[in-house]
């Protein structure tokens, strides 16, 4: 009997072998057509973004040309007043802004001022 379980073993390791390679091929064939769906996936993407980057390009290209363009007297001209203008906004502020800091220095000073001269003079409260 020892003669015929051994071959019977056998024959079911072999059996199971054949089923465990039959199920790995299975899930390798699987894995590659996940795999290409995937790739193709991703081809797909980059060839947008490919076409969208040359869009891009060629709008960067058209805004460089036009901004090389020379421009004609009178625009030259309103672009320097412009600049005037903006200059003079910018030293008003910066003057009105040191008249302002000027103020408020004069008006912390009035304050001591004022309550030296209270207190001088005996009052009850302070103020601010």
């Amino acid at each position: 009997m020892t003669g015929t379980a051994a071959p019977d073993a056998r024959q079911s390791e072999l059996m199971e072998l054949q089923r465990q390679y039959r199920h790995m091929e299975l899930n390798r064939r699987q894995y590659a057509e996940e795999s290409q769906a995937l790739l193709r996936k991703q081809q797909g993407t980059i060839d947008k973004l490919r076409k969208d980057n040359d869009g891009i390009k060629g709008d960067i290209a058209l805004i460089m040309r036009s901004s090389n363009r020379p421009m004609d007297s009178s625009q030259q001209e309103h672009l320097s007043k412009l600049h005037e203008t903006g200059d003079k906004y910018a030293n008003s502020i910066d003057h009105e802004r040191k008249n302002i800091e000027v103020m408020e220095e004069q008006v912390a000073i009035m304050k001591q001022k004022l309550l030296h001269q209270r207190r001088a003079m005996g009052g009850v409260r302070d103020e601010d």
